[in-house]
């Protein structure tokens, strides 16, 4: 446990993971009884017990090499998922949550084909469509 914290910068914020970070988005990682853990999750564990199958740490600064128990929080996927795109961070997002209710807004209007407002919002008509049908965005 020492050699965890050995590696954390605490500050009044964040505190900053200082060893291996493997992901591109920046996770830190630890070795531990060996098994490779997420820095946050090891974090999470030490302070609040073990974590549940199917459940996420996430992150309410936002910074992924953070392990600040106080800035971590329990939830499922679709927390996960909501958290990420709130933040306008989701796998494959172009666009953040306005103009998504923006292209809904004007496609309502019957006045805009998916390829116009594709242009308009510079991303493919497949992803307009996918934003008026619902299959992206679902939370908005």
């Amino acid at each position: 446990m020492d050699l965890f914290w050995s590696k954390v910068e605490k500050s009044s914020d964040c505190w900053e993971w200082r060893g291996a970070r493997k992901t591109p988005g920046g996770y830190g990682h630890f070795r531990y009884k060996g098994k490779t853990l997420k820095a946050h999750r090891f974090a999470w564990e030490a302070i609040y017990g073990p974590i549940p199958p199917g459940i996420h740490i996430l992150h309410k600064c936002d910074n992924p090499g953070c392990v600040n128990p106080g800035h971590l929080f329990a939830g499922n996927a679709k927390d996960n998922a909501c958290d990420a795109v709130s933040k306008g961070r989701a796998a494959g997002q172009k666009l953040p949550v306005s103009d998504a209710r923006k292209i809904r807004e004007l496609y309502s209007t019957e006045k805009f084909t998916h390829a116009e407002l594709g242009k308009l919002f510079r991303v493919s008509r497949r992803t307009i469509g996918d934003i008026v049908n619902r299959h992206t965005f679902t939370q908005v």
